[in-house]
């Protein structure tokens, strides 16, 4: 029988996370939080909502793993870099777009759109790694189509202060 692959994604403003649901259609289902920041001895049910970019604007790290990596960088290191935290609120009282930019810690400027959609694959693909990883489910998506995004993110494609556990 098929199966049914769920995945809810809670994008917030300080912290984000997701859970997923695989199960064959007649059965009970048994959704799995993901939990986060286990390499900074931490477990928690979201991950801060930040991201990394280097200096060609190439997608490097998001959550906890982004925050440590350029917490750690010093001086000129870390203005080559694109680092993006709260910047979901920058979609309020905007003329919203797909030219619109944002300032990351360095004073350098992305477009949102780059920003949130680099964001929203990640949280698709490690939901997508967790879910294979799973050993009691044998299911891998053909795609996921974001809406907000209007493209295909197809399964195939893989981008290579303080941390407080919140519900934000």
């Amino acid at each position: 029988m098929d199966n049914s692959y769920v995945i809810a994604i809670d994008f917030g403003t300080a912290y984000s996370g997701y859970a997923f649901n695989i199960t064959a259609r007649d059965e009970e289902s048994d959704p799995i939080l993901k939990r986060w920041g286990a390499k900074h001895g931490l477990d928690t049910p979201k991950t801060p909502t930040c991201i990394l970019f280097d200096e060609n604007g190439k997608f490097l790290s998001f959550g906890y793993e982004a925050k440590t990596t350029y917490i750690k960088m010093r001086g000129e290191e870390a203005k080559k870099h694109y680092f993006f935290e709260g910047f979901k609120l920058i979609l309020y009282d905007r003329d919203l777009n797909r030219n619109l930019k944002i300032k990351a810690a360095n004073g350098e400027e992305m477009t949102a759109l780059k920003v949130f959609s680099e964001s929203l694959r990640f949280l698709k693909d490690d939901s997508q790694a967790s879910s294979s990883s799973d050993r009691r489910h044998q299911y891998r998506p053909r795609g996921v189509y974001i809406p907000m995004l209007h493209q295909e993110c197809s399964s195939s494609s893989s981008k290579s202060s303080s941390m407080s556990p919140a519900g934000a």
